[in-house]
């Protein structure tokens, strides 16, 4: 995660600096105006900013004491925070990256036809990530959150603090 995460950032960090459309002489893009590349902007600014914090996130999994108390709670927490975190990173990313599809087509004259395709490709790939991550956020979330053999305060058994 933290490997896909920088590739991740160094692509976003890339397409801020580099517009599509290039820039005019003053130093504003091309396509300034226009919703569209407003989307672009805010999905990429989105995605450097999530990459950076999942980045920052799984770094700190790897930076802690690992105490026991710390498998039951922080890094569960971290680990699920991290994994919503990348996923919004991807999904603002392929965004970002449908809309930079669209301008290069839009600037050579080909209005329509590359459209449904990107979003086609765009919406699979985000929904491939969630089908392969989600099973395992749902867990986490499940076994952290939820009722487990490890939360003592049910009541239940509490002759020193263990539920058998």
């Amino acid at each position: 995660c933290t490997v896909s995460t920088t590739i991740i950032g160094s692509i976003a960090l890339s397409a801020a600096i580099q517009v599509p459309g290039g820039n005019r002489g003053d130093g504003r893009p091309t396509l300034y105006e226009g919703t569209d590349f407003t989307i672009f902007a805010i999905s990429n600014a989105v995605a450097l900013y999530s990459a950076i914090s999942t980045f920052l996130i799984f770094l700190s999994i790897f930076t802690t004491r690992y105490a026991a108390i710390d498998f039951l709670y922080s890094l569960p927490n971290r680990l699920i925070i991290g994994l919503i975190s990348l996923f919004v990173s991807i999904t603002s990313t392929i965004i970002a990256f449908g809309f930079a599809q669209y301008f290069m087509f839009f600037i050579e004259g080909i209005r329509w036809k590359p459209i449904p395709l990107v979003v086609i490709l765009s919406f699979g790939l985000v929904t491939l990530f969630a089908f392969l991550q989600f099973p395992l956020l749902l867990n986490m979330m499940k076994t952290t959150y939820g009722r487990s053999m490890f939360n003592l305060s049910d009541g239940r058994n509490s002759r020193k603090g263990v539920r058998f």
